[in-house]
This record gives C-alpha cells, sequence and structure tokens, in this order.
C-alpha cells in the first residue's frame, strides 16, 4: 500500500489542481487498485484486509470527500468505487460513509435509480443505512420513491425494489 498510496494521493494532487476527466478517471484508477485485499494486514489484524485501510486517514478521508464530490456531479463511474469502498468500511469511516449514501439516496434519487443496475449488488448494504434512520425517514424515502415511480416509468422497477428493500428491514 505504500506504493500505491503515493500513487493515489498524487493523482489526488493532480485533480485537486486540475479536476478533468483523465484526472478523475486515473485518480478512481487508482482507488480501485486499493480495495482488494492483497495480503494487508494492520499489527491489529488477523486477516488480510483492504489496502486502502492502510493509508493514513488523511488520505482516505480525501479520497471519499473526491468520491461524493464527482457522483455529485452525475459522474457515474464513481458511484461503483464508492459503493466497493462502502461495503468494506468499518468504524467511523463506515458511519460517515453511510451518512453519505443517505445523503445520496435522499437527495439524488433518480441518479441512484439510473445506475440502479451498477448498485444492486451492494443493495443489501445501501438497505443496512436503515439503522441510521428513524422508522418515519424511512416512509418519507419510501414516498419519496413512490412518487417517482408513479412519474418515471422506466424507473418504476427499481424504485419498487429501493421501496421494498427499507420496508422489509423496517420492521
Amino acid at each position: 500500500m505504500p506504493e500505491l498510496g503515493k500513487e493515489i494521493n498524487k493523482a489526488y494532487d493532480a485533480w485537486k489542481l486540475m479536476p478533468n476527466e483523465i484526472n478523475t478517471i486515473n485518480l478512481l484508477s487508482g482507488l480501485e487498485k486499493a480495495i482488494p485485499k492483497y495480503d494487508c494486514r494492520r499489527k491489529i489484524d488477523k486477516a488480510p484486509v483492504p489496502a486502502w485501510w492502510l493509508a493514513d486517514y488523511q488520505s482516505i478521508e480525501n479520497w471519499i470527500d473526491f468520491l461524493s464530490s464527482v457522483i455529485d456531479n452525475h459522474f457515474s463511474p464513481a458511484l461503483r468505487i464508492f459503493m466497493d469502498f462502502f461495503i468494506t468500511a468499518d468504524g467511523y469511516i463506515a458511519e460517515e460513509m453511510t451518512w453519505q449514501m443517505i445523503k445520496m439516496i435522499r437527495s439524488d434519487p433518480i441518479f441512484i435509480l439510473e445506475n440502479w443496475t451498477a448498485v444492486r449488488p451492494y443493495q443489501e448494504a445501501v438497505y443496512g443505512i436503515r439503522h441510521m434512520l428513524e422508522p418515519e425517514d424511512i416512509d418519507d424515502i419510501a414516498m419519496m420513491y413512490k412518487k417517482i415511480s408513479a412519474e418515471e416509468p422506466l424507473l418504476y422497477a427499481a424504485c419498487l425494489e429501493i421501496i421494498d428493500g427499507l420496508r422489509k428491514r423496517k420492521k
């Protein structure tokens, strides 16, 4: 991870200087390499962990902020990598990413729905956000997706899948 971390941070710095598509793709490519476990371990680990866990916390926060920023700009490839980080996160980073997932589901439902094919493999993690929500929040989200399903026939099936997934886990 040390060398990969340097490569990713160099790509991050280039993206910060010039947030164009090439720099975005280069940084996404580096982040994607940091998701597998390889044989990465910290002193406290008995089994391999995702490589990105070995990076310093500031770098991790920068990378997560980058992914969120790019997703906010509707760059779909970042959503899958965000989801890969999300399902491998733990501790306070997992909690922070859960809040970002809640924000995406609430504030940008069309983007989530248009990319549901890419998100679907991670649906258990998406539905796991319910532990951070009150039952009435789940109802509000369900109503929002129900309204979208009535207005956007092409998104109907994905909307129902999300509604059912959140409600089943609400019980």
